[in-house]
């Protein structure tokens, strides 16, 4: 049980127990103003009914305190879970930030945009907390604190969103390498050709390696597309599904991508085993790495 759950239930148990005890107090009270006249029964008290009625609270005055005691605490518990559930969002989007920045295939252009609406999302949340840190009524609290999630839609929508297009950048910067390799590996190839020597099995790799690499671009591009555009669904279910499906759709070109590099790193490593085997290897750099991570 949590400590607000906590905290809740002794208040309620309290006010409970006082609501049961006022009226066989009213009654023994009751019991021994009306039979003080009585010789059996002595008198047991000398409160008059005023000091009387002061000592035991109605159950409306009990309900208002309860009811008091649990707004105060259901205030600040909001609170400071929605601070929380801020800090660690705009942490999120200040580390999506910094990897945009280190976007190498998209103009510069692209990088500053994307990285005006990542400051634009940290400054909202920003005053968002603003808002919610000075929120006295439970009901305005609460549709402020669900705005969080419903408006701004950190982890379900712009980190994945942002680190999609960062891998496809990836795959792009990575292609862009395997360009430069296939270039030297088809002058070796064609010289090792015109030396008489049997390359079929070198080309065949080649060509394999050309196409996986041209087909990982394909699906970066098409996991931009997908995702470039979407926005949060403010809690609309038929926007959020849509959101959903794109970034599914999206994770699984990424993925292909991906594969196709690795593929094509194999590729690279039959040709230059191949070549060595006639004295004549080009140096790769490590940078042909396949991870888009």
């Amino acid at each position: 049980m949590n400590t607000r759950k906590s905290l809740i239930s002794l208040a309620t148990a309290a006010a409970l127990a006082v609501t049961l005890a006022a009226p066989v107090l009213a009654d023994t009270v009751g019991a021994n103003v009306n039979t003080s006249v009585t010789a059996s029964v002595p008198a047991v008290t000398t409160q008059t009914p005023a000091s009387i009625n002061a000592s035991v609270q109605t159950k409306a005055q009990i309900r208002a305190a309860a009811h008091a005691a649990s707004s105060t605490i259901s205030i600040g518990n909001i609170i400071a879970r929605s601070d929380t559930e801020i800090s660690g969002r705009i942490t999120a989007l200040t580390n999506l930030d910094a990897r945009v920045q280190a976007m190498k295939n998209v103009t510069a252009s692209e990088k500053s945009s994307f990285s005006a609406e990542i400051q634009t999302e940290i400054g909202d949340l920003a005053s968002l907390k603003v808002t919610i840190d000075a929120a006295t009524d439970v009901s305005v609290l609460k549709t402020e604190a669900k705005s969080v999630t419903d408006a701004y839609r950190v982890y379900m929508l712009v980190i994945p969103q942002g680190y999609l297009e960062s891998a496809a950048d990836r795959v792009d910067m990575i292609a862009s390498t395997f360009g430069t390799i296939s270039t030297k590996f088809q002058t070796r190839i064609s010289e090792d050709q015109s030396a008489g020597k049997n390359v079929a099995t070198l080309q065949a790799s080649l060509t394999d390696l050309n196409a996986k690499v041209a087909d990982s671009q394909v699906q970066a591009n098409a996991a931009t597309a997908l995702v470039v555009n979407l926005a949060p669904d403010q809690g609309v279910t038929s926007v959020e599904q849509s959101n959903h499906a794109a970034l599914v759709a999206a994770r699984a070109d990424i993925k292909t991508a991906q594969q196709d590099l690795v593929a094509a790193r194999a590729d690279a490593k039959t040709i230059i085993a191949g070549l060595k085997s006639y004295g004549d290897a080009p140096t790769v750099s490590a940078s042909s790495s396949a991870s888009v991570q």
